[in-house]
């Protein structure tokens, strides 16, 4: 039987986050130490905030 795994990578937000937190390397460092565990990489979904205020501001950043 295989068995499925879901993790959450967590970024930092605000300016510090956009200053000192790369996205991609953190997402990359999350994948080789599953991979190094057992486990593969099938599906990617984006975080969807739950805060109205992050919610509205990335409304308005994609239209």
């Amino acid at each position: 039987m295989k068995m499925n795994k879901i993790i959450r990578i967590s970024l930092s937000g605000g300016l510090i986050g956009i200053l000192t937190t790369n996205p991609r390397r953190a997402l990359d460092a999350a994948i080789d130490k599953q991979n190094q565990d057992g486990w593969n990489a099938i599906f990617f979904e984006r975080h969807k905030p739950a805060n109205i205020i992050v919610f509205i501001g990335t409304f308005y950043h994609i239209w």
